[in-house]
């Protein structure tokens, strides 16, 4: 009582959800561009939980390097998963120009979604590190 409204997660259904929809509409959007899914590089998934990411992957039959994880070190944030994941990607240089990445997710309302990138952006992102370290060496107070 008093409780109607709150918003209640159904988590022993979400999971199956969750699965089903990230696996097929990835497969559909891999098999309107003739893609095969060994042929990615990397696919990036919704950090929802570790055992979603896990069951996806395994269900699309990719190896578990291509598929990163960092739900271990930011938590689930939200529609900020996919990018977050990408920048480390990119910062680490674990993407070449030309690579084939696959993006794959659901979420609030009882949506989910795939897409398709071939890789274009040949430099490397520096640090928030690298940086620093470089506006500290041209700063005149640094001198």
């Amino acid at each position: 009582q008093g409780h109607e409204h709150f918003i209640r997660m159904q988590g022993k259904k979400l999971y199956p959800f969750a699965v089903r929809s990230m696996e097929d509409s990835m497969r559909r959007c891999l098999a309107q561009a003739g893609v095969e899914p060994g042929e990615l590089e990397v696919v990036i998934p919704h950090q929802a939980n570790v055992r979603i990411i896990d069951a996806v992957r395994e269900r699309l039959g990719v190896p578990p390097e291509k598929v990163p994880v960092n739900i271990d070190r930011y938590g689930n944030t939200s529609s900020a998963s996919i990018p977050i994941t990408l920048d480390e990607l990119v910062r680490a240089g674990r993407l070449k120009p030309g690579d084939l990445v696959g993006f794959c997710a659901f979420g609030g309302g009882v949506t989910w979604g795939a897409s398709l990138v071939r890789w274009t952006m040949a430099r490397q992102i520096p640090s928030a590190k690298d940086r620093t370290a470089a506006l500290r060496s041209e700063s005149p107070v640094a001198r």
